[in-house]
């Protein structure tokens, strides 16, 4: 039932709340709860241990390898995601209403956009380091403090492409529908679908190419060689770069589906609309992609021994400080029962 609702001013035309006007399977208890389970154990887990990665590569010289540059570049957009993607965008696919002001509406596709970039032309930059370092070792190789410029180079350039999608986005009001709704707003439809393939072949499509090219490279090279240790670390490496193509694979594919039909997830009857499957596909979508977050700190682990083992050696550290902490408390509260 279609419930009309006003907002106390009597000038005020009735509005219909739009979770009540169309049917949609992310509004039932059951998938509200399983996301929230799902979205929580990713903040935590993807906050938690990016920001290890970052903090133990910062403090520890051994960790700032060039390689591990790039993957601190990569572990920075990854916290990115996770602090303000993950907790806003279920919230507003459930709702379907924009509860965060109009800055937030241009500033959170760009961030979630520069920070995807990031991630795959981290992804890249490691590739194409790892592949001059097995296939052509002659080559001179990076450096730590070039590889900083590029890692700015990398930021400035995401956010320069992803600046016309933030750009497009308007806050505004639907016609008898309740509330705001952050959507693009470009002046045409066929700009904006060219903006979205390009996107896609900048961040998707060519970068993939470009790894693959390198590990097979890389791969066919190591064919010739025994040693472990480049064989395991390689592995790693692609494992990275595979889990996050399948990660935002399904994200990909909506996101065209839906720019090229905006009806392709809704069911009709009778020329009205029946079930809306949209905000549901983009929950799953999304949330695949972002377990991407999650994963990545354990390959860094897998990938840096140094890493595991500075991580031990940190949380030792602080149980030791936790534990005088204790005793010092305990001492005091003696000293002044006595």
């Amino acid at each position: 039932m279609i419930v009309n609702k006003t907002t106390g001013n009597p000038s005020e035309l009735p509005c219909t709340v739009y979770t009540e006007a169309v049917k949609d399977p992310s509004l039932e208890t059951h998938v509200i709860t399983s996301f929230a389970i799902i979205y929580t154990m990713q903040f935590v887990l993807g906050v938690t241990g990016n920001l290890a990665v970052i903090c133990l590569t910062y403090r520890n010289s051994r960790l700032q390898t060039v390689q591990n540059l790039f993957i601190l570049n990569l572990a920075m957009s990854d916290l990115i995601v996770c602090i303000v993607s993950l907790p806003i965008t279920p919230i507003t696919s459930i709702y379907k209403n924009w509860y965060f002001g109009d800055i937030m509406c241009h500033a959170l596709p760009w961030i979630q956009g520069i920070s995807v970039f990031i991630a795959t032309f981290s992804l890249t930059a490691i590739a194409l380091d790892r592949y001059f370092l097995i296939v052509k070792p002659l080559r001179k190789r990076l450096t730590k403090n070039e590889a900083k410029y590029m890692m700015c180079i990398l930021w400035i350039t995401s956010g320069m492409i992803t600046l016309p999608y933030a750009a497009n986005m308007i806050l505004t009001d639907l016609p008898n529908l309740c509330g705001k709704f952050c959507s693009e707003n470009w002046s045409s439809p066929s700009l904006r679908r060219t903006y979205t393939v390009f996107v896609l072949l900048i961040q998707f499509i060519c970068p993939f190419l470009i790894m693959g090219f390198c590990y097979f490279r890389i791969f066919q090279r190591l064919q010739e060689r025994t040693n472990a240790k480049i064989r395991r670390n390689t592995f790693v490496l692609v494992s990275m770069v595979v889990l996050f193509g399948f990660s935002w694979f399904p994200q990909n594919i909506a996101n065209m589906l839906l720019e090229f039909n905006e009806y392709q997830f809704v069911e009709f009857e009778y020329g009205e609309i029946k079930r809306d499957y949209s905000y549901i596909v983009s929950l799953v979508t999304h949330s695949i992609a972002m377990m991407n977050n999650v994963v990545n700190p354990v390959l860094y682990g897998l990938l840096n021994p140094t890493f595991v083992e500075m991580l031990r050696k940190t949380c030792s550290e602080w149980k030791s400080s936790f534990s005088k902490l204790r005793r010092l408390e305990t001492v005091s509260s003696n000293t002044t029962l006595v």
